[in-house]
């Protein structure tokens, strides 16, 4: 019988499972902080310096 490919592996999924619940639960976190009104002020405020010229 030939050995299992490595993304069969019990040990290659959990890692992959970890990795894809950390990547979402960033996404998550991303979303919150760009939600809030300081930071989208912050955002506008550095866009609108990088577009004016003097």
């Amino acid at each position: 019988m030939a050995p299992l490919p490595l993304y069969a592996s019990v040990p290659f999924q959990i890692c992959h499972s970890c990795a894809t619940v950390a990547a979402v639960a960033f996404a998550g976190m991303l979303v919150v902080i760009m939600r809030s009104d300081a930071v989208r002020g912050i955002l506008e405020d550095l866009v609108r310096r990088a577009l004016t010229v003097e």
